[in-house]
């Protein structure tokens, strides 16, 4: 058992579990400027889009019903934190490569080997302050990924169709309250960036018609809120399991509060090990 021992000295020190959100502005209070129009993603503070497309940025600062909130062009939804949200086209209708984007780098890069806890929250768009923004569409939601690197050319990239958390239902129900999707992750890099769309294609996005009266944006949309990536399983607002390879994965979770250390592995322990 010497060599678990080591293992948890080494993790016990490391500053990385220290509770905190790598994800910096991840409720999007911190502005540059109020957002006074749609696509004014950049406005949000430590938030990036570099790619073709226009996430949109909502604020309670900007007043009004057009990028406010709650009601704005592209629905109505209060802040699930704060008086802030960002929100995305997650598929579009006869254009494969059209999804919206929205990226940050981290406070610090995740560690190989040590499980990070995240969350974020999204909510389904549509019926907005005037009828052409309106999401005709409703598909799966939104998917959390980390990179090395930002992609520079997304068109080449999309699709995976897998991410470190990701929903695996269609986001629907305008009227209703805020989605909480939440994991656990073991990184095998040093990720650097986070990113958040719809990282699936659109076959296994299971697009149908969402509103047949006023419904002319011919894609889906999401709101989302409150991004949480932290070591601290507690941090953020949800986890689940962390996925297990046939190797024997081992996890600490630490709580320096209470001054304990827990130690778990994804395989019995052998005598011997």
């Amino acid at each position: 058992m010497k060599p678990v021992l080591a293992l948890c000295l080494c993790v016990a020190v490391n500053p990385v579990l220290h509770a905190q959100n790598l994800v910096p502005n991840g409720s999007f209070e911190d502005t540059t400027a109020c957002p006074d129009y749609f696509g004014q993603w950049w406005r949000a503070a430590g938030w990036e889009n570099n790619s073709n497309q226009t996430p949109d940025y909502f604020n309670a600062c900007a007043g009004g019903v057009v990028c406010g909130v709650p009601f704005n062009h592209m629905g109505y939804q209060a802040p699930a934190h704060g008086e802030a949200y960002m929100g995305m086209a997650t598929y579009a209708y006869n254009d494969y490569d059209y999804r919206e984007i929205i990226a940050a780098e981290l406070v610090q890069p995740l560690q190989p080997g040590v499980p990070v806890y995240i969350s974020f929250k999204t909510s389904c768009g549509g019926y907005g302050s005037i009828f052409w923004n309106s999401a005709k569409w409703k598909a799966r939601g939104p998917g959390l990924k980390f990179f090395m690197d930002l992609p520079t050319d997304w068109s080449a990239y999309l699709y995976p169709n897998s991410a470190a958390v990701y929903m695996d239902t269609v986001l629907a129900d305008t009227s209703a309250t805020w989605v909480t999707v939440s994991g656990a992750y073991m990184p095998d890099s040093a990720y650097r960036y986070v990113a958040i769309t719809n990282f699936f294609e659109d076959s296994l996005s299971w697009p149908s018609i969402q509103d047949t009266v006023y419904g002319t944006l011919g894609g889906s949309y999401a709101f989302v809120d409150d991004v949480c990536v932290s070591p601290e399983p507690n941090y953020c607002a949800g986890l689940a399991a962390v996925e297990q390879g046939q190797v024997g994965t081992w996890v600490v979770l630490s709580d320096p509060i209470a001054g304990q250390l827990t130690l778990t592995c994804s395989r019995a322990i052998a005598t011997g090990d």
